[in-house]
C-alpha cells in the first residue's frame, strides 16, 4: 500500500472545505490578497518516506497576511500555490493521488526558501539524522490570517475539527513536534492521543534559533535515540510510548529553571494520576488517594494550560526536589505566603506522584 496514496482523498477534502467554514465568523481575517492565496488552504505535505509511527511536525499557520509580504513573497510560492489549486480542483481518485504527489514534493522541494525551514526546521531534521522526505508537516490553522492576526478561538475549534485531528489520525505519528508556543497550546488542549508531542521553542520572526531552541533539539534527537545522520531506525519505535514530554517555551515568563521543565498535557496527568489510585481530579480541588494520607495539593492549571500544583510550605519536606520544583505563582491565590507552587520535573512525572505516596 502506497500510504501517500491513501492519505490524498483527505487532503483534498480539506482543500476544498470553503475558507469562511475555517474562519468560523472571522471573515474580516481572511487575507484577501491579490494573488488569492488568502483563500487557499495550506494543509502541509507527507514525505515520500513517511511511515504510520514516524515523526510529524505541525507549525502554526502559513506566514503571508500581510501588505509587505504580498509585494515581495517568497520565491517558490507561485509554484506551491499553483500545486495547492490544482489538488483543489482535483476530481478523480487518479487525479486527486497525481495532485497530492505534486503538491507534496514541491512544498518540500520550496520550503529551504522559507525562513522557519532554514532557523528551526533544517537543523531540527539534521540532529535527527532525517531528510525532508522522512517526516509530515501539517499548519494548526491551514491559511493566511490577514496582518498574521492571532487565530481566534472559533478559527481553532473549526481547524481542528475540520482538518487537524483528521489528519493526526490519519497521518498516526510516534511523535508530534510543535513548531512554537501557539502550536504547542492547541495540541496540549485538544490532543487525545498517545504520540510523544515536543513543543519546540520560536524566536520572534524566525531570524535565530533560541538558546532554549538548541537545548530542545538536543533532547529530542536524544529521546530519539539518535545522533547520527544514519540512525532513522530508532525513531519509529516511538509510536508505542503513552508518554508526552512537552518543553515549552512561556514568552521568558517563566524562570529559568522552569525551561527545562516537562508540560505536560492535562489529560495525560489526570489519567496517570487516576492509575496511581488519586482521586477529585479537578483544577483548584484538593487531591485525594484511595489508600495513602497525603498532603493538601491542589491541582491547577495557569491560563496558558499548563498544570502545576500547590501545597502547604509546611509541607515542603514532602517533595523530594529530585522530582519537584518550585515555581513562581501563577494566580494571585496563589501567592499566600503559606503557599507552594509545584510543576514536575521532565521525565519525572510519575516518579513525583510515587515519592509523593512513599512518604506517607
Amino acid at each position: 500500500m502506497n500510504f501517500r496514496n491513501e492519505l490524498a482523498p483527505l487532503w483534498a477534502d480539506i482543500m476544498r472545505t470553503p475558507v469562511n467554514a475555517f474562519f468560523a465568523g472571522n471573515e474580516d481575517l481572511i487575507a484577501d490578497d491579490s494573488a488569492g492565496y488568502g483563500r487557499i488552504a495550506s494543509p502541509g505535505y507527507i514525505g515520500r518516506d513517511y511511515r504510520p509511527g514516524g515523526w510529524l511536525l505541525m507549525g502554526n499557520f502559513p506566514a503571508g497576511g500581510t501588505l509587505h509580504y504580498e509585494n515581495a513573497p517568497d520565491s517558490g510560492d507561485k509554484d506551491l500555490y499553483d500545486a495547492l489549486e490544482t489538488l483543489q480542483r482535483a476530481y478523480t481518485r487518479g487525479e486527486v493521488i497525481q495532485a497530492s504527489t505534486q503538491l507534496w514534493d514541491t512544498w518540500i522541494r520550496v520550503q529551504p526558501n522559507h525562513r522557519i525551514y532554514q532557523t528551526v526546521v533544517h537543523p531540527l531534521l539534521s540532529a535527527l539524522g532525517m531528510r525532508d522526505h522522512d517526516v509530515a508537516f501539517i499548519n494548526r490553522f491551514p491559511f493566511r490570517v490577514r496582518g498574521n492576526s492571532r487565530v481566534r478561538v472559533a478559527m481553532d475549534d473549526a481547524a481542528w475539527r475540520l482538518a487537524v485531528e483528521r489528519q493526526i489520525e490519519a497521518v498516526q505519528p510516534g511523535a508530534i513536534i510543535a513548531l512554537g508556543v501557539a502550536a504547542g497550546t492547541v495540541l496540549r488542549n485538544r490532543y487525545k492521543g498517545y504520540a510523544r508531542v515536543w513543543v519546540l521553542p520560536r524566536s520572534n520572526g524566525d531570524y535565530s534559533l533560541t538558546a532554549g531552541a538548541r537545548d530542545m533539539i538536543r533532547e529530542i534527537a536524544q529521546a530519539a535515540g539518535t545522533d547520527k545522520h544514519d540512525n532513522r531506525e530508532h525513531v519509529v519505535p516511538l509510536r508505542h510510548t503513552r508518554d508526552i514530554a512537552e518543553i515549552v517555551d512561556s514568552k521568558e515568563l517563566i524562570m529559568q529553571e522552569e525551561q527545562t521543565l516537562s508540560s505536560s498535557g492535562s489529560y495525560v496527568i489526570e489519567r496517570m494520576l487516576r492509575e496511581l489510585g488519586f482521586g477529585n481530579i479537578e483544577v483548584g480541588r484538593v487531591l485525594r488517594h484511595t489508600t495513602a494520607p497525603i498532603p493538601s495539593l491542589y491541582y491547577n492549571r495557569d491560563r496558558e494550560g499548563v498544570v502545576y500544583f500547590t501545597g502547604r510550605k509546611k509541607d515542603l519536606g514532602r517533595y523530594s526536589a529530585v522530582v519537584w520544583v518550585q515555581v513562581e505563582p501563577r494566580q494571585k491565590k496563589d501567592r499566600k505566603p503559606d503557599l507552594i507552587n509545584m510543576r514536575l520535573r521532565q521525565g519525572k512525572e510519575r516518579a513525583a506522584f510515587v515519592s509523593l505516596l512513599g512518604s506517607s
